[in-house]
């Protein structure tokens, strides 16, 4: 993806998207070739569930971290900051609903990848010896006896890896930038975000080569349980009205959000603590020890910080307003950085330019015929 790179952020996303859209033909016609059951498929859909049991909790947050991952969350926010908006009101209500509207195709779409995804299960896997132990690594074993069972679950893992590749460097390029202000060659910051990345994963599977499907699960979970991290601060400041201003959400829209957030976290501290969770539920069903209580005390005090983050979090108030409306907002050192290349070319300069002739009124009389002033006006947005 270096090699598309130069020609901007638009072409990246998409090559994320025919990677995506391969990886959901394979799974849908490898769900067909399967033959999932329709209506038990909407029957889980719809009140599936009422069979959910303690025990499915770790999979309930694996899922939850594997749809919506956190780093995504920062990488969301950067790419709509790569979007330069005109300085008027409707313009930017629009744009701020636009970029509202834009995570929910995603998400929906990792929602039927999914749902594709445990409906070949339920088909082929469930039932069978071991099948609670069944992952990535196993996983077509189940359904070959279809012809091209794992020719196509192997295309979907490729899709899946390629563009998560794009997405997590991206995502480490603006949380470097962001947070700690390290600027980099695009090519370095690929290696660097890829080796940090792949090289636990390295060590971690010669260490357990039997145990990489729990792994896998695990790390899943983990996501969910950073999700709050990410997602709680999200909310904060986009439900408030003094850092929104005039763009702030609806009531209604507030209070979902803020309980989406305290569902969230709520998910997470029932799995760090429940048998089933996959974190120290043990501790409950096995006889108490000096082992155990150490386990114990970890427990508590992890509990503990989740809950004082979060509730510091959501109601400690927010200080900083919001910029006027009309003032442009120009990237800072440690600010998100715009990720498309085309920022530096004459085209995006001559954008700038006219910006801020927009902003100078002298300037842009000395610069300009009167009679572009408003063709300039109303094409500022890249």
């Amino acid at each position: 993806f270096l090699a598309f790179e130069r020609f901007g952020i638009r072409t990246l996303e998409v090559m994320i998207v025919v990677f995506v859209g391969i990886m959901s033909v394979a799974l849908f016609a490898e769900m067909a070739l399967v033959g999932a059951n329709g209506p038990e498929l909407i029957e889980g859909w719809v009140y599936g569930f009422i069979h959910v049991t303690s025990d499915d909790i770790f999979t309930i947050t694996g899922v939850l971290g594997a749809v919506v991952m956190p780093h995504n969350l920062y990488l969301h926010t950067a790419a709509c900051q790569s979007r330069r908006v005109v300085r008027e009101e409707s313009t930017v209500k629009r744009a701020v609903w636009l970029s509202s509207l834009e995570p929910v195709f995603p998400i929906l779409v990792s929602f039927f990848i999914n749902m594709a995804i445990v409906s070949i299960a339920a088909e082929s896997v469930y039932g069978q010896p071991g099948a609670e132990n069944i992952g990535l690594t196993d996983f077509c074993y189940y359904f070959q006896y279809l012809k091209s069972g794992c020719v196509l679950w192997g295309i979907a893992l490729l899709a899946a890896g390629q563009s998560s590749a794009i997405t997590t460097t991206y995502t480490g390029q603006f949380v470097m930038e962001g947070f700690l202000d390290i600027r980099m060659p695009t090519w370095a910051r690929a290696v660097l975000t890829r080796l940090v990345a792949i090289t636990p994963c390295v060590i971690v599977s010669v260490a357990f080569p039997d145990d990489l499907n729990l792994l896998v699960n695990i790390v899943n979970s983990a996501l969910s349980l950073l999700l709050p991290f990410a997602f709680t601060p999200l909310v904060k400041y986009t439900t408030s009205d003094k850092f929104m201003g005039r763009c702030a959400p609806p009531v209604w829209e507030r209070w979902l959000l803020r309980g989406l957030a305290f569902a969230i976290y709520l998910l997470n501290a029932i799995a760090i603590s429940a048998p089933g969770g996959g974190f120290f539920g043990f501790i409950f069903q096995e006889n108490l020890s000096a082992k155990n209580a150490i386990w114990f005390v970890c427990m508590v005090a992890i509990q503990v910080f989740y809950l004082w983050w979060n509730a510091v979090t959501a109601f400690t108030s927010v200080n900083t307003e919001m910029l006027p409306l009309e003032q442009e907002r120009a990237y800072e050192a440690g600010k998100f950085a715009e990720a498309d290349p085309i920022k530096s070319s004459k085209r995006a300069l001559r954008s700038l330019e006219l910006t801020e002739q927009e902003e100078d009124p002298v300037l842009g009389n000395m610069n300009q015929p009167e009679d572009e002033l408003e063709f300039n006006t109303s094409h500022t947005i890249t």
